[in-house]
């Protein structure tokens, strides 16, 4: 009798740490997929000054200060995943992040696969291009302009290519290739967001400048930035209660004054 007891209670010990490991590596397993509670994860392309980039290796811009600012409200800590532009939704998507805080337009043909906040900052489109080019003559016959690949001024050059403008469009991930490409002349120039323009062209003030397009219809649907989120985030309506905060107590327009003056 004795002995059918001690077998009995071994194999329940036996179920009970098979259930329990179970739970172990469960719980590790979402852990990696969604992190834990109090970090949220922020994926972001550090080649968009003043948005986001690398300066003396400490990664710094206004949508880093964003997300500093939305950790202090929720009382969590932020961690960055720096990957190039095109990586970050397929990023999202697998539970590397948990947010795209990188100068994203909520694009219709994104809809589909994210979510996303409500707008966090308008932007313009500008070119930057060699100091004594003439702006006017570059979306023309044999002008080859350089974009972000996957990023709303690829979107832009192919509307306009399909509205019977002729020129090249040379698509790259990474913008800090893209301006050493127009310095040494492959491409004529390089289609940014208004502010990224200038900041390049003010680092290479003797060579490059910077023109700001004329607003036009397009720009006015697709040229806000917002956060992107996964279909099934966890934090979408906390971010978006904390960006709605930030608001009111007129700390996001602090953080808009200082990284664009032009805005005030």
């Amino acid at each position: 009798m004795i002995v059918r007891i001690l077998k009995f209670l071994g194999a329940g010990l036996s179920l009970a740490l098979t259930i329990f490991g179970f739970w172990l590596f469960k719980r590790s397993h979402d852990d990696t997929l969604m992190g834990p509670a109090n970090v949220l994860r922020v994926g972001l392309c550090p080649d968009f000054p003043p948005f986001e980039y690398k300066k003396q290796g400490q990664l710094v811009g206004f949508d880093v200060e964003l997300a500093k600012a939305l950790g202090e409200v929720l009382g969590v800590r932020v961690s960055f995943d720096c990957t190039e532009f095109p990586s970050l939704i397929p990023a999202l998507n697998s539970g590397r992040i948990d947010v795209i805080i990188s100068a994203m337009s909520p694009r219709p043909e994104r809809k589909g696969q994210v979510n996303f906040s409500p707008p966090y900052h308008r932007a313009s489109l500008a070119l930057l291009h060699g100091k004594s080019d003439d702006p006017q003559k570059i979306f023309g016959p044999g002008k080859r302009i350089g974009v972000q690949l996957g990023s709303n001024m690829e979107a832009y050059l192919q509307h306009r290519l399909d509205k019977g403008d002729h020129f090249e469009i040379k698509s790259l991930a990474d913008n800090m290739i893209l301006v050493q490409e127009l310095l040494v002349n492959r491409i004529d120039a390089l289609l940014l967001d208004e502010a990224p323009a200038e900041a390049f062209a003010k680092s290479y003030r003797d060579r490059l400048a910077s023109t700001t397009l004329p607003n036009d219809p397009w720009q006015d649907e697709r040229m806000d930035y917002v956060m992107v989120y996964s279909k099934t985030s966890t934090w979408e309506l906390r971010l978006n209660g904390a960006l709605e905060r930030l608001r009111k107590n007129s700390k996001l327009e602090t953080l808009v004054k200082a990284f664009f003056p032009k805005s005030e």
